[in-house]
């Protein structure tokens, strides 16, 4: 399916695609294991067919990779053990962009957001060129980015817990947070203003957040 819509989108555009997958650790928290019999080796079969995809991915035209684990920061004991070598293996050797994402959850599911990621500063040893990750709603201190010293960030600036339309200053404030600029230094930003449930909402994040000072 994710083949085709890339094959789509590279007949319209020349322009750079980026596509999201599930990652292995992530589908294999979603089975019903009933063949393996244990964590590990599903989460590797996983891994092994995800490098698959991944690779047909790029060769149907996909710029940009990004493996989605959000179940990583739900299972970190399990995510210590195997999410590195999981993310290296679906990655082998694929070339170009590619990035982590972690979250705590989709915004209308998870109200309450910790302030802290219990799984994250490991992931600076994997595969991945960058990583993704839930920033905003959670209000997380910018201070853990120091334990990702090789890695880029893409850094959600959008609270999406939230109907009210952030303002262009209050975003701009976020991503001048005092530590965030002194001890951290540039990074990619995201607005990861997709899942908004109001589409006039996206509308006017779209016009406020880029507007000239």
């Amino acid at each position: 399916m994710q083949v085709r819509d890339v094959e789509f989108l590279r007949r319209y555009t020349d322009r750079p695609i980026k596509i999201t997958i599930p990652g292995a650790f992530t589908m294999a928290k979603l089975a019903l294991d009933e063949y393996y019999g244990d964590q590990e080796s599903l989460i590797m079969a996983y891994a092994e067919a995800l490098n698959e995809e991944v690779r047909e991915l790029k060769a149907a035209g996909a710029d940009v990779i990004q493996i989605d684990e959000p179940y990583m920061q739900a299972n970190p004991k399990e995510a210590d053990a195997f999410g590195v070598a999981a993310i290296d293996w679906a990655l082998d050797g694929v070339e170009g962009p590619t990035v982590v994402h972690l979250c705590f959850g989709y915004a209308y599911v998870v109200a309450d957001k910790p302030e802290g990621y219990s799984f994250l500063p490991q992931l600076d040893a994997c595969a991945a060129e960058a990583i993704s990750i839930d920033a905003a709603q959670p209000n997380l201190d910018p201070v853990i980015l120091e334990k990702l010293p090789n890695k880029k960030v893409l850094y959600d600036v959008i609270d999406l817990g939230t109907q009210e339309v952030e303002t262009a200053e209050l975003v701009a404030n976020r991503l001048r947070h005092e530590i965030f600029a002194a001890r951290c230094g540039v990074w990619k930003i995201e607005c990861a203003g997709r899942r908004c449930r109001d589409g006039k909402r996206r509308v006017e994040l779209g016009s406020k957040i880029w507007e000239p000072k």
